[in-house]
């Protein structure tokens, strides 16, 4: 039993370093070779081992998720776009009764990286509680990891997991939920 359950947590910690893999593709302005990639992994991800990060790009490759432009810049494929988007799907079609919210401290940013950081927080789908606070009812965490990655954002970006409650009424409603 005790190794089916590794099996398992190997599995979904192979799935989710492909989908923070190819949402970075996505979301990087300039090339990267395959080594900032796997740099930007293990940084998020102090654990993962490079062997690890290596047989998910050649899984990937595999798969025909990406293609590799000489060899050095991985590119998404129309078969990884689709797959990112049924990921997508599948993360909003299943609500756990669990709000995510957060907490963006747009102080310790550039004004420019602020406002372009809101932006694609709202883009994604969250809604504004505060100045600051944001919240979607949809398991998030590689959209979080993404924005982490990419915009360094140690200790000014925080989300937290909070249960439904009956003051949340608005928040459901909005959301369609129930």
């Amino acid at each position: 039993m005790a190794t089916k359950k590794k099996m398992r947590d190997q599995r979904a910690l192979h799935e989710e370093t492909m989908i923070v893999f190819l949402k970075l593709i996505v979301s990087t302005k300039r090339k990267l070779s395959l080594r900032d990639f796997t740099e930007k992994i293990q940084i998020k991800y102090p654990t993962s081992r490079p062997l690890r990060i290596q047989n998910t790009i050649n899984h990937l490759q595999k798969d025909t998720y990406i293609r590799l432009e000489r060899n050095i810049y991985p590119r998404l494929t129309k078969k990884g776009e689709a797959y990112l988007e049924s990921v997508a799907q599948k993360q909003k079609t299943h609500w756990d009764k669990r709000f995510r919210i957060i907490l963006f401290d747009s102080i310790q940013t550039t004004s420019n990286n602020g406002e372009y950081i809101r932006a694609k927080i709202k883009e994604y789908g969250f809604i504004q509680l505060v100045r600051g606070a944001w919240v979607y009812p949809y398991a998030c965490d590689a959209f979080v990891t993404l924005l982490d990655l990419e915009y360094k954002l140690e200790g000014t970006l925080i989300c937290l997991i909070t249960q439904d409650t009956d003051n949340m009424a608005s928040i459901r409603k909005h959301f369609r939920l129930r």
